[in-house]
């Protein structure tokens, strides 16, 4: 296919993202025309400007290019021999006549040397800094298209294996060309084969050095000769027949010195000489092993904590395993199973255990640093995500897209228990994933999105998905489904961890953590939960070592679910997303079998709709901003920027957030003592100020003797004041103010409770409002009261009555008669908004719905207050006034409400048109 101005163009950006520095050639050319080109550092739009006309593309190889270096393999029989020297590398290129004439490596400190002949004729060249090469998909002057033979990206290599390799490529090539005709090959081979051993090299180097020798030389008996010659080789020993001497009368000496001076060998009269009488003793095991592993492609490296590692080329396809001389693993295996191959036997544990351990060393010394991840990595503005399957191949996720790759940038490790995600698959919605989750509403399923999104991006802070529901409401299965999505395991679910080491391992091993029916999360478990969801370490004793340390550290995404509510302590309360499940009727049950095996056919296409999510998120992240930024804030604004494949409105997320932050802290609130008494404290004054001690005694008269004996109440000041400390954050956004002082000249250790009465503009309140969307009507209650009125609490069933005889039954009917006789314009409430709302609905109730106006008015009566969240408009009322428990509430409320629901949402329906009428409303509301 002919190359096109805008393929060439998107050929020259491409490698200018891979770091590349490119440089235009003429068409059909090799060299540059532009004076200082090595200077040459080029924009995209020059890049732009300077390819959009047909041309050649050349790279600026060594140090500008990130120390990229091309193996130019100038003649053909170098070509032909390269696989037996060259270090695999996935970057190879070439043309027709000349296929994978050049090979590209990632080599630093690498320098420009040539490797030439006899005659002065280039064999092999290794190009570096101050070179340039032309690069697909240029037009050689031949008028051949340059391709790529392997199209993926160089591997990383030491300057002085690269060398070494091109050294003895260059070696065999020469002795090819002067190998001798039938007659003395026999013993030309058998000179080589002593010589080799004199120089070090090892039995199997010799073996592949002779081999590619005899196969460029076009020796037909190549395979047989090089096992005999090897064989006599070592049976020769001292003879003068076996050496670079008797070698040099066959091929000639000028030959023999050359290839002597590139493989190293100073003092060649010592090679002339005669060997010595003593023949190097056999090779090990051990050292067969190592030799056996460095000479398959094995690139050895460490992490930057020092781990060893090796990438092993298997059946076509690279893997990487950690190399440790302590255990077992994928990588001893597979050096039984090498040495197996070659000597018909296995390897002794110790030559083993020795082999590892020097490969370790070497991983750990010589090896290059990189980092390893686990299921999920960024690397250049990219995410990466490990499937996990057979043939190593990952998810490459772009500002522009996604595809699946098999030569992955970064190093991945695999643990055991690991199973693959599914291929995705393009043209999916996230709505199907619906049916597959017992979702209560449109902001939960949001949430749950949310948490998945949050997930595939490899940086952290996350969110902890707490799962609460009764028995029978899908959690464990809900849970899978979720984890199945992003970290698939062979566990999906654990138990409880027993101490913090245990959930390091585990978040070590896996790139999700994931916990089953927790009966409450104990305070350790709650305090690492944190450091696990917003990154941190843990380090412990190293086992059967007295001075060793081993250090955990992880970020992880956490999904936890129970039947009640597992989570009390703020910090995690505060970091977390609770969604309630609600039970699933009997006859909208699925037999397990039969979800499973439709969740897996629809897993492909909701994959892939996740990852077109996180691709739009790639590439709006930088554009997001948030007027007002939350608890986990990179988490909100990471969504945000994903809302473009989303199926919800802009802004949807955000709503359901904070609706459900607001029920946390909420659930916080009301789950702690303290703040509850904090709470009841400043119900009828504005502030309060005094010693922690003044402030434990005035908040002990908001509790009974029960809560005051019991471990939750703080039994000195000092420990009160840790208390206000842990939930200072949760009741300043519920209004209430705490501050630490020092004041007088004493310099008194002061508390300070106030009561925030913000002031803001109508129009700010409708904002806020009409942002959340009527989906219901919501009941909520506030729990805890007085304790000099815990003696009157009545447990009378008081569903009989009326709603004008409950009043009349509790004291308030004068209160009722009064809000009648001044046209309800009563502020029962003190809060003027809360007046203005009740105003408009009662108005409307019974211009609209008379039927609903008593049950309407005694809520307000009651002191019961309106509120919006993200489930829709209701009502919040305090338990100790007209309802003693909360089960009289909701019983009130099922049987006078209930009945008018419908008309109630329609009441809802049209105090917000009042609200959205700015014109009707007060300039200002006092919250």
């Amino acid at each position: 296919m002919p190359i096109t101005e805008s393929s060439l163009v998107n050929f020259a950006l491409e490698y200018a993202n891979m770091g590349m520095k490119v440089i235009p050639i003429p068409l059909k050319q090799k060299a540059p025309l532009m004076k200082e080109w090595q200077k040459l550092r080029l924009t995209e739009e020059e890049i732009r400007q300077l390819f959009s006309k047909p041309s050649n593309i050349g790279i600026l190889l060594g140090e500008p290019s990130g120390w990229l270096v091309d193996i130019d393999l100038d003649d053909p029989l170098a070509v032909k021999l390269a696989p037996y020297f060259l270090p695999f590398t996935e970057a190879v290129f070439g043309r027709d006549s000349k296929p994978c004439s050049h090979w590209l490596y990632i080599c630093f400190g690498a320098k420009t040397t040539k490797w030439q002949g006899i005659d002065g004729e280039m064999i092999v060249e290794l190009r570096s800094t101050g070179c340039q090469t032309v690069f697909p998909p240029s037009i050689h002057p031949s008028g051949e298209t340059i391709t790529w033979y392997k199209e993926g990206r160089p591997i990383q290599i030491s300057r002085d294996e690269l060398e070494k390799a091109c050294s003895r490529l260059a070696s065999a090539v020469l002795l090819a060309k002067y190998w001798p005709s039938q007659g003395t090959r026999q013993d030309t081979a058998l000179a080589l084969a002593g010589g080799l051993i004199r120089l070090g090299f090892n039995e199997e180097e010799a073996e592949r050095f002779i081999e590619a020798v005899t196969v460029g030389a076009g020796d037909e008996e190549s395979k047989s000769r090089v096992r005999t010659v090897l064989y006599t080789a070592r049976k020769a020993g001292s003879s003068p027949t076996t050496g670079w001497k008797r070698l040099s009368e066959l091929v000639g000496e000028e030959v023999v010195s050359k290839v002597l001076a590139w493989l190293g060998w100073k003092k060649q009269e010592e090679v002339f000489e005669d060997p010595p009488k003593k023949e190097k003793e056999r090779e090990s095991q051990a050292q067969s092993l190592v030799n056996l592993a460095l000479s398959s492609g094995v690139e050895l490296f460490h992490t930057p904590d020092g781990n060893a590692y090796a990438t092993v080329p298997v059946n076509g396809h690279k893997e990487t395993w950690p190399v440790s001389s302590r255990g077992s693993g994928p990588f001893r295996n597979w050096l039984r199973r090498i040495f197996f191959e070659k000597h018909g036997k296995p390897p002794g544990s110790q030559a083993l255990q020795d082999a590892i351990g020097v490969l370790e060393a070497k991983a750990q010394f010589d090896g290059p640093e990189y980092p390893v991840f686990t299921r999920i990595a960024e690397h250049d503005g990219k995410i990466y995500i490990d499937l996990a399957n057979d043939t190593w191949e990952a998810v490459e996720i772009s500002p522009v897209g996604w595809r699946v790759i098999s030569d992955c940038p970064v190093k991945f490790r695999r643990s055991k228990g690991m199973l693959p995600l599914p291929h995705p698959e393009s043209g999916g919605s996230l709505e199907e994933l619906k049916r597959f989750l017992n979702i209560p509403d449109e902001d939960s399923w949001r949430l749950m999105v949310a948490w998945l999104l949050a997930s595939l991006r490899p940086k952290g802070p996350y969110p902890v998905l707490l799962l609460q529901g009764e028995q029978g409401s899908a959690k464990s299965t809900t849970s899978k489904a979720l984890r199945a999505l992003i970290d698939p395991n062979t566990a999906p679910l654990r138990t409880c961890p027993k101490d913090e080491r245990d959930l390091m391992i585990t978040a070590t091993n896996s790139w999700a953590v994931s916990f089953d029916n927790l009966s409450g999360i104990p305070v350790w478990l709650s305090d690492a939960l944190c450091r696990l969801a917003t990154g941190g370490g843990f380090s412990t004793r190293t086992l059967y070592e007295n001075d060793e340390e081993t250090i955990f550290s992880a970020c992880r995404p956490i999904i936890a679910n129970g039947i009640d509510e597992i989570a009390s302590r703020h910090d995690l309360l505060d970091r977390a997303i609770i969604i309630h499940l609600p039970p699933i009727p009997e006859e909208n049950r699925k037999d397990e079998a039969q979800f499973w095996a439709e969740f897996e056919k629809a897993r492909p296409k909701i994959f892939g709709a996740l990852l077109d999510a996180v691709s739009a998120g790639l590439r709006n992240i930088d554009s997001v901003h948030l007027d007002k930024l939350p608890r986990m804030a990179d988490f909100a604004k990471w969504i945000t920027a994903c809302e473009e494949a989303l199926p919800w409105p802009s802004g949807g997320f955000m709503e359901a957030y904070m609706g459900n932050r607001e029920e946390a802290i909420e659930v916080a609130l009301e789950g702690d003592i303290v703040a509850v008494a904090v709470k009841n404290l400043l119900e009828e004054r504005e502030i309060w100020e005094g010693t922690a001690s003044e402030l434990l005694e005035a908040l002990e008269v908001f509790i009974d003797d029960t809560t005051k004996r019991s471990v939750a109440w703080p039994k000195n000041p000092r420990n009160l004041g840790n208390r206000l400390r842990r939930v200072a954050t949760f009741l300043r956004q519920a209004g209430i103010e705490v501050e630490f002082l020092r004041e007088g000249h004493d310099r008194r250790r002061l508390i300070r409770l106030k009561r925030e009465n913000v002031v803001r503009n109508v129009r700010n309140v409708r904002n806020d409002l009409q942002s959340f969307e009527n989906t219901g009507l919501e009941v909520r209650t506030i729990c805890g009261q007085r304790a000099d009125n815990a003696d009157e609490v009545r447990t009378k069933n008081e569903n009989s009555l009326s709603a004008t005889e409950t009043l009349k039954d509790k004291g308030l009917m004068d209160a009722y008669n009064k809000a009648d006789n001044a046209d309800d314009k009563i502020p029962i409430q003190s809060n003027d908004m809360q007046n203005h709302l009740w105003d408009i609905l009662l108005k409307l109730a019974k211009e609209n719905h008379p039927g609903a106006y008593e049950p309407l008015k005694t809520l307000r009566i009651a002191g019961v207050t309106l509120r919006k969240s993200g489930k829709g408009w209701g009502f919040k009322a305090k338990i100790g006034d007209l309802f003693n428990t909360k089960q009289d509430f909701d019983d009130w409320i099922r049987q006078y409400v209930t009945p008018h629901k419908q008309a109630i949402k329609d009441l809802f329906d049209k105090l917000e048109e009042e609200i959205n009428n700015v014109n009707s409303t007060p300039e200002v509301w006092e919250l």
